[in-house]
C-alpha cells in the first residue's frame, strides 16, 4: 500500500535503491491502476518495468503493508478471531535485492506502498 497525497493506492514494489534523479533510497512501485507517473523509466533510465502511468517512486516512509484480505470475517474461526494480529513489518533490502511486495497507495505524488516482491 502506498500513501499518496490523495489517498492510498495498491501496487507491487519493483525497485529499492539509489536513483539518478534524486539522492537517497527510493522505492519503485507498479500501481494496480493507471494513476502513476511513468512506466518504471525516469529520464531515460529503466529502473523497473510496468504499464504506462502505473509507476511511481516514493520514500520508504510512504510504504505500508496492505492488510491480508484473504480471510473474511464470515469464514474466520473463533480461535482465529481471538488471535492477536502481529504488527506490520517494514522490509529493507540494501542494494535493491529481494522479493516483491503487494502495496496499497494513495493518489498524487506522495505515496505509501506495501507488497510482497522487491527487485532491482
Amino acid at each position: 500500500m502506498v500513501e499518496m497525497a490523495r489517498g492510498f493506492k495498491m501496487g507491487t514494489i519493483k525497485y529499492v535503491g539509489e536513483t539518478q534523479f534524486q539522492p537517497g533510497e527510493w522505492i519503485g512501485v507498479a500501481l494496480d491502476t493507471p494513476t502513476g507517473k511513468h512506466n518504471g523509466t525516469v529520464k531515460d533510465v529503466v529502473y523497473f518495468k510496468c504499464k504506462p502511468k502505473h509507476g511511481v517512486f516514493v520514500r520508504s516512509d510512504k510504504i505500508i503493508k496492505a492488510p491480508d484480505m484473504s480471510m473474511s470475517p464470515k469464514t474466520t474461526t473463533k480461535s482465529a478471531r481471538q488471535s492477536p494480529t502481529p504488527p506490520p513489518r517494514r522490509t529493507s533490502h540494501p542494494g535493491g535485492s529481494g522479493s516483491s511486495s503487494r502495496l496499497r497507495t494513495g493518489g498524487g505524488m506522495k505515496s505509501k506502498v506495501s507488497g510482497s516482491s522487491l527487485k532491482k
